[in-house]
This record gives C-alpha cells, sequence and structure tokens, in this order.
C-alpha cells in the first residue's frame, strides 16, 4: 500500500500492468479485500490468493507481492521484498518493459 502513489505516477508516463498478491483469509476474505482495495485506492489489480496456491506456482515468498506483465501477457518481473526505495526497484523494471505513453496536447477549449 505504501508505493501506490509511486505506481500510479508511472502510470502516467507508461503503458504497463501491474497485479497485486495479497493473502486475505477467512470467511470475509472477499469483502476484507475490496476494503483493502479501497483503503488504499490501489491503481492495480489485487488477486487476493487465500490459499497461497499462485504464490506457490511462481514461487513468491513474500506478500504483498508486484507481478509485471508484458503486453503479450507474460510475466517479466516479480517484486516482493520492498525494502528501501520503491523506486529503486520498480522504475527499472517499467522502464524497460513498457512504453512511454504518447505526450498529450493541451486541449485549447479548456
Amino acid at each position: 500500500p505504501y508505493f501506490q502513489d509511486h505506481i500510479r505516477s508511472l502510470s502516467r508516463k507508461y503503458d504497463f500492468a501491474v497485479l497485486s498478491l495479497a493473502n486475505i483469509k477467512g470467511a470475509a476474505q472477499e469483502r476484507e479485500t475490496k476494503t483493502f482495495i479501497q483503503r488504499y485506492d490501489l491503481p492495480f489489480p489485487v488477486l487476493n490468493d487465500a490459499d497461497a496456491a499462485i504464490g506457490t506456482a511462481y514461487e513468491i515468498n513474500h506478500i504483498p507481492a508486484m507481478v509485471f506483465i508484458s503486453r503479450d501477457g507474460r510475466i517479466e518481473e516479480i517484486e516482493s521484498q520492498f525494502k528501501g526505495e520503491i523506486g529503486a526497484l520498480i522504475d527499472p523494471v517499467i522502464s524497460r518493459l513498457a512504453a512511454p505513453l504518447p505526450e498529450r496536447k493541451p486541449d485549447p477549449n479548456q
């Protein structure tokens, strides 16, 4: 949740997809996952991996994790140990995988 502003900022510059894995268990997991997404205003999809099947399949050992997916659907990078500055981890991944968005020209009517 502490990196959502950085991801939001990058999403204005690059065309990319991020999937975040959460691990919320119990009867109220769907409601709690939605509450988590709303509370932190997350700008990317969150997949609740309550039984850890996805994390196990892709050898993701720490939650939360971010999965960087190329335009053709391949998993290119998984980041799960967020120590230090988040930008130092994800900026190189995004700039390597994603094309910059076209520059927007100001609307003269506004």
